[in-house]
């Protein structure tokens, strides 16, 4: 399990790397759906936050994942939400 700072720390580093490197792509191909990052990669999309942050509890129990909406101009931070979350 995580400590607070580690999930903030985790979560941070993909939002920062969904910014940058994944969500120029996205935007013009899965527009509105969510996707579930970790150590930075895109590991899948989904149609909904929900069903990102459910997979990522059944696929990483030690909760070093996070989740993010495909927004357009920039993505949402979820803050605690966005669970390394």
């Amino acid at each position: 399990m995580l400590t607070r700072e580690e999930a903030a720390e985790q979560a941070l580093n993909n939002y920062r790397i969904f910014c940058d490197r994944h969500l120029p792509g996205l935007l013009t191909t899965d527009p509105g759906k969510s996707v579930l990052l970790r150590d930075g990669r895109v590991i899948a999309v989904y149609e909904s936050l929900d069903s990102a942050y459910d997979d990522g509890m059944n696929r990483y129990p030690d909760e070093r994942f996070s989740v993010q909406e495909v927004r357009d101009q920039t993505a949402v931070d979820l803050g605690w939400y966005s669970r390394v979350v």
